[in-house]
Order: C-alpha cells, then sequence, then structure tokens
C-alpha cells in the first residue's frame, strides 16, 4: 500500500467515440481503469468489441456496463451480458438509467441485481439521485458497489478536469448521495469532461461521424486506489480491515490538511 492514500480515476465510453476516436496511448497515461458499455437491453453497443480489444492491446483495465430495459426479462438481459466475450473476469455494472424514453421499474431492478449478484462476485450499481429516487431509494442498493453520477459546477460550468476537482474537493461524498443515504465507492464528478485533453482524437476514422467528441464523463474513486483495484479486477484480495482503517486514518489527515 503506497504511503499517502491516492484516488483512482476512470473514464467511461461507449460507441459515440466512434472508430478511431480514441487515443488509447493517451487513455492510458490519463487513466487507471476504462469503463465500456456493453448492452443496452438486449443489443450490444456497437463498438463493444472493438474498444475490448484496444482497451487489451493498451493493457488498460477496464470494467463493463450494461443498460437494463423494461422491455426484456431481467435474468435474460443479465445472462445476455455476462455471456458476451470479453465480459467475464472484469467487473461489472447495471445502469439504471433512462434509455429511448424507458426505464426499468424497481422490480425489474431488483431482479437485475439478483441474477447479477448470483452469478458475479460485486456487481456495481450506476445511477444518480433522480433515477435512483423512481425506485424508492431501495435498501437492496446497500450492499452493492456504488458508482454514483453527480455533477457539481466549478464556479460556472461543470468541471472540465479531474485534476481540478481533486484539488477542490479530495475525498468529497457528493451531497445527494448522502441525502438519499448511500455511501458510493466512485463518484462520477462530471459528462462535460475535457475529451481532446485526456483520450479524443479531434477526428475519427467513421465516413459519416469525422469530428471527434469533445466532453467525456470523468469518475473518481472514494476509496484508496488499493481498494478500487480490488473492485475493479475480480479475484484480487481486498485489503484487510487494518489496511481500510490505515487508508481512513491516511484520508482522514489529507482532509484536515486541506480545510486547515
Amino acid at each position: 500500500m503506497s504511503d499517502q492514500p491516492r484516488q483512482s480515476v476512470i473514464v467511461d465510453i461507449h460507441e459515440y467515440y466512434r472508430v478511431g476516436g480514441i487515443d488509447w496511448p493517451r487513455a492510458a497515461d490519463n487513466f487507471d481503469a476504462i469503463g465500456i458499455r456493453c448492452c443496452v437491453g438486449m443489443e450490444h453497443d456497437d463498438l463493444f468489441f472493438y474498444h475490448v480489444e484496444k482497451a487489451v492491446l493498451h493493457d488498460m483495465i477496464y470494467f463493463t456496463y450494461a443498460v437494463p430495459q423494461a422491455f426484456y426479462p431481467p435474468d435474460e438481459q443479465v445472462d445476455f451480458y455476462l455471456e458476451t466475450d470479453g465480459v467475464a473476469d472484469h467487473a461489472v455494472v447495471g445502469d439504471i438509467e433512462e434509455s429511448d424514453g424507458d426505464m426499468v421499474s424497481e422490480y425489474q431492478a431488483r431482479k437485475f441485481f439478483e441474477r447479477l449478484i448470483a452469478r458475479q462476485t460485486n456487481p456495481w450499481y450506476y445511477s444518480n439521485y433522480y433515477y435512483t429516487s423512481k425506485l424508492g431509494f431501495p435498501q437492496w442498493i446497500q450492499p452493492l458497489v456504488k458508482w454514483w453520477a453527480e455533477y457539481p459546477y466549478d464556479i460556472l460550468t461543470k468541471y472540465r478536469k479531474w485534476e481540478r476537482y481533486l484539488i477542490k474537493n479530495p475525498w468529497k461524498i457528493p451531497k445527494w448521495a448522502v441525502k438519499a443515504g448511500y455511501t458510493p465507492e466512485f463518484h462520477q464528478v462530471t459528462d462535460y469532461g475535457d475529451a481532446r485533453h485526456y483520450l479524443a482524437n479531434a477526428e475519427t476514422d467513421d465516413p459519416k461521424w469525422r469530428q471527434g467528441i469533445k466532453s467525456c464523463d470523468l469518475t473518481v474513486s472514494l476509496i484508496d486506489d488499493d481498494e478500487s483495484m480490488s473492485l475493479l479486477i475480480p479475484g484480487q484480495a481486498m485489503p484487510s480491515l487494518e489496511q481500510r482503517v490505515e487508508a481512513l486514518e491516511q484520508q482522514v489527515a489529507v482532509l484536515e490538511g486541506f480545510h486547515n
């Protein structure tokens, strides 16, 4: 374990980056891990396999996420997701949000995660206050690894750089997660990150969509980097209780120094 606690930094991607839209060596330099959208309902993201191949080629730690839809049985969607090549042996995420005007009910979301838990170690729950409120802030979310989207403003706009966010808000729990009674392990701090700075090319190889993406989703961990790696790499040993206590004490020391 490192002498000082460090927050991991993560980016998540999808088909709208387009073929050739990511500078993978730059992405590997700027992030500890990358989240790749696998599927929405029973349809794969068009670039899922391409993105997995690139992440592996550039030795990036990656995890995958799936957006369940109300149209299909939850257990079938989980099986479709987990049996996709490239998903096994990596962290998996159920992404609870609207898609094409559709969102799962509390019952469907619960059944989705029950199946996910039965088949995979430590699945993640991704959502925000608004969509979680539609589920009624259920207690079954509590034991899950929580990846929470909440976008504070940096004076006049949402944050563009994760470095600036961490300077101003080290280890800060998002306030609407606190209001909901959740303590997330990961906080997606902005959907307005400077994609061209971190990973996106100005031009893609897609003949129809030539312009590269300009904004990206940036996430920071709210747990020490060692612990976040244990969640990103299933099967890796979790830190001992003593190590976790030590990490928390170091985080408190960092916060005290920041506020003083």
